[in-house]
């Protein structure tokens, strides 16, 4: 994917998307004005920040996303929404999607669901091909802290899982043949590999982005690396689909009025829950390693 002239001629300081902490407001669902009303208010607001997808693919985007709302409320919860990254998007890490979710979620309550228009506006930033507001999302998914900076401590949480893993994997066949009592030296080894490897990436990544050298990652500087290297878009975990994943979402949503939308994922809800990748208890099949938060 190209960088659009938008990101091109960019280096933002601020975020261009928000994702409102109120839930969507209750409507007559009797009353076709009413629902015709948000709808449109939903698509104007979703398309500012995706001017290239069509009021048809928007529109088909939020009928999707209401068959996925818990029954009498309006929010989208927690399984449902992993259920729908794993199968359509293919994004499967447990720590980026509970992120992913946060960011997404109305009034920041524990239990609190995502709301159809965040939600709505999260896939239509996955399908659309202007970077800008990938760039912001990405940023927001990285930022644990909400502070606007990505410190040293975020990043070697990010990379921690990774080096881990890679480790893992690397020793598994020593670990197997291993039977002369000496596991515990070897895990000590281990250990002292993964902090040297992990502060090593650490540096790298501060040496190419953190151009003030203040040893933090800001907005700003987040943009320019990706203006210059795209594939450091996702250099903290992937968060964003690939490109087969969006395009075949897309032609889910194409040439389909809003009512064949409706009767497509009328028991997608269901399904989900059904499913038992949408158990986020059950992340071990897709992710073989204990994550660590922040």
């Amino acid at each position: 994917m190209g960088i659009d002239d938008e990101a091109k001629n960019t280096q933002s300081t601020t975020y261009t998307i928000e994702f409102s902490v109120k839930p969507d407001p209750p409507i007559n669902l009797n009353k076709r004005k009413n629902v015709e009303q948000l709808n449109n208010n939903y698509i104007n607001q979703i398309r500012r920040l995706t001017p290239d997808l069509s009021r048809e693919v928007v529109l088909n985007v939020l009928t999707y996303g209401k068959q996925l709302r818990m029954p009498g409320k309006e929010d989208i919860d927690e399984n449902i929404f992993t259920a729908q990254m794993a199968k359509y998007f293919k994004i499967t890490d447990k720590y980026l999607i509970l992120r992913m979710f946060e960011i997404i979620k109305v009034e920041r309550r524990p239990k609190g669901g995502a709301s159809l228009l965040n939600f709505a506006k999260l896939v239509c930033i996955f399908i659309s091909e202007k970077m800008l507001p990938k760039i912001d999302y990405a940023f927001r998914v990285y930022d644990v802290r909400a502070s606007g900076r990505l410190t040293q401590a975020d990043l070697e949480a990010a990379l921690r899982p990774l080096i881990r893993f890679t480790s893992s994997v690397a020793g598994a066949g020593n670990d197997i043949l291993d039977s002369d009592g000496g596991g515990a030296a070897e895990v000590d080894a281990t250990d002292d590999h993964e902090k040297k490897a992990l502060t090593e990436i650490v540096n790298l990544l501060l040496n190419m982005i953190d151009t003030n050298n203040d040893r933090v990652i800001d907005l700003g500087e987040f943009h320019a690396i990706v203006k210059r290297h795209p594939l450091m878009l996702e250099c903290l975990g992937p968060c964003l689909p690939g490109r087969r994943e969006c395009d075949e979402f897309v032609g889910m949503m194409t040439d389909k009025s809003s009512f064949e939308i409706a009767a497509l994922f009328r028991h997608e809800r269901k399904t989900s829950l059904n499913d038992p990748t949408s158990d986020t208890s059950l992340f071990d099949r897709f992710y073989p390693f204990q994550l660590e938060f922040p």
